[in-house]
């Protein structure tokens, strides 16, 4: 017996008039499965006990600047350089998840937010570059 032959996805291009493209723009990476998700957010909450106090049931969080969202499933292109990251050290703007050296500074809600930093609406941490991952 022969092994079946592979079957390939195609991918579908639709031509407009004027022989112009409509594209969509697919993102590399697909999100976390539900129970991935909150495995991440499991293992945060138990490193900042604070988190809980300021965690909305939609996986934002509210702080004196706004509500920012945790970005679980996200992946973050452009990381801004900081100068707030602890020891008074420059770092990377990352996600809270991403950085997990900084959770011992992390003592409460207020410490925080001295190290925070503002990633197109997720929250994130000046992260010390030797530190920075993804």
């Amino acid at each position: 017996p022969q092994a079946p032959s592979p079957v390939y996805a195609q991918e579908a291009i639709s031509v407009q008039e004027e022989d112009t493209y409509d594209v969509a723009f697919l993102s590399t990476t697909a999100p976390l499965p539900t129970t991935q998700k909150a495995t991440i957010l499991d293992g945060i909450k138990s490193s900042l006990p604070w988190l809980s106090s300021i965690l909305n049931p939609n996986g934002t969080i509210n702080i004196l600047s706004g509500t920012y969202d945790l970005g679980l499933d996200h992946v973050i292109g452009d990381k801004p350089e900081c100068s707030n990251a602890p020891q008074n050290s420059t770092g990377i703007c990352t996600l809270l998840h991403k950085c997990p050296k900084v959770y011992p500074e992390l003592k409460n809600e207020q410490v925080y937010q001295k190290f925070f930093c503002d990633l197109n609406g997720y929250a994130g941490v000046c992260c010390p570059k030797e530190e920075n991952k993804n």
